[in-house]
């Protein structure tokens, strides 16, 4: 198995947007312009919002809990190994990055989508945890890189918590 330090993070964007927009950060208005698929209306839109903010204060509270030190309190999004969902961007950047050269206590994992995660709704809680680097190696010895069975995505979620390091990370990048 691949050590969690040498696989290929991605984090997809729209080009007209920009490489620093997340739902959940700045304007209401102007974030109906970030795509989500599946909602089609603005009241789903903003029940997403809303509740994606309720997760991600979870969240945050976890790794903070857990000794990381976040630089935002709305992370940025990255799938390891290929990037996920990109057939839902219109004019899509992909920034690609090893996770070795991310800052350990910037980042965290889960495994799925966090949103699914995190849900109150969501009954696994034996994966409804937030992980940090240096936990995720024994993670995947126990799950493999196939987790369906605790999972409703079959990948592994990054968070990265700090805005400056994203910049940082998209500087130096592979983008496609």
């Amino acid at each position: 198995m691949l050590d969690i330090r040498e696989r290929w993070a991605y984090h997809i964007f729209e080009k007209e947007i920009g490489v620093l927009a997340r739902l959940t950060v700045g304007n209401h208005q102007k974030n109906k312009t970030i795509k989500h698929h599946g909602l089609v209306s603005e009241r789903d839109l903003c029940s997403y919002w809303n509740l994606r903010k309720i997760i991600e204060q979870r969240m945050y509270n976890r790794f903070v809990a857990k000794g990381g030190i976040p630089q935002t309190k709305s992370p940025f999004y990255f799938s390891l190994d290929h990037p996920v969902d990109i057939k839902y961007y219109h004019n899509p950047i992909v920034v690609k990055c090893k996770v070795k050269y991310f800052l350990s206590n910037t980042i965290s994992f889960c495994l799925g989508d966090s949103f699914n995660v995190f849900l109150p709704q969501n009954q696994r809680k034996k994966i409804r945890k937030l992980f940090l680097l240096h936990e995720m190696n024994e993670v995947l010895l126990e799950y493999g890189d196939s987790f369906t069975e605790v999972s409703d995505s079959n990948y592994i979620e990054m968070q990265l918590w700090d805005e400056n390091e994203m910049i940082s990370i998209f500087k130096h990048s592979k983008n496609e």
